[in-house]
């Protein structure tokens, strides 16, 4: 199967960078909640194209991006269910799970295609730790017997993802937590 190595923008085909680790850096500045939006943008397009392009063509560099991260779905045409991985957060289970089920070595394949990585992540078996760990994240705990509820509580608040705030809701929850300081303080 042959991917994409180039984007469309404005009639002209530009070179975009393809690799699974320039595409797992992005999801770390997407994720980066203390870099404001602009920046955000600007760090994207720069990992994604090497270079910032004139102000009048970010818009566009960035929807293209978007769209080769999206493995060139759209946004509507993806799934809108909770996350159970996330690319860097899960890195360790990714690399776990491509070698035993692929018997890939990901760090003898850094220039491996994302969305080829992308399709090795959804065929990996049930029996990989990534699939185990995504499906304990996302079970129902009360479809277990009650005798196993309190362990799969326990497995789920282990394995849960990280929840990034924006400043703003991370601001507003150390003004709240504040305020326990305030009254234990006392």
């Amino acid at each position: 199967m042959s991917y994409p190595q180039f984007v469309k923008i404005r009639d002209k085909k530009v070179k975009i960078k393809t690799d699974f680790n320039t595409a797992l850096r992005c999801f770390k500045v997407i994720n980066d909640n203390t870099i404001g939006d602009y920046e955000r943008a600007l760090a994207v397009v720069y990992i994604m194209y090497g270079y910032i392009p004139d102000n009048d063509l970010i818009n566009d560099y960035l929807e293209m991006a978007q769209k080769f991260l999206q493995c060139g779905e759209s946004i509507d045409e993806q799934e809108t269910k909770e996350a159970d991985m996330d690319f860097n957060y899960d890195r360790k289970y990714i690399n776990a799970s491509f070698m035993s089920d692929y018997h890939i070595d990901l760090t003898k394949y850094p220039d491996m295609h994302f969305w080829q990585f992308c399709e090795l992540i959804t065929g990996l078996t049930d029996k990989c730790i990534l699939s185990r760990v995504r499906q304990i994240r996302t079970c129902d705990p009360n479809d277990y017997p009650e005798k196993d509820r309190h362990e799969i509580y326990k497995a789920k608040e282990a394995l849960a993802l990280p929840v990034n705030y924006t400043k703003e809701e991370q601001a507003k929850i150390d003004e709240f937590e504040a305020l326990f300081g305030e009254i234990g303080g006392e």
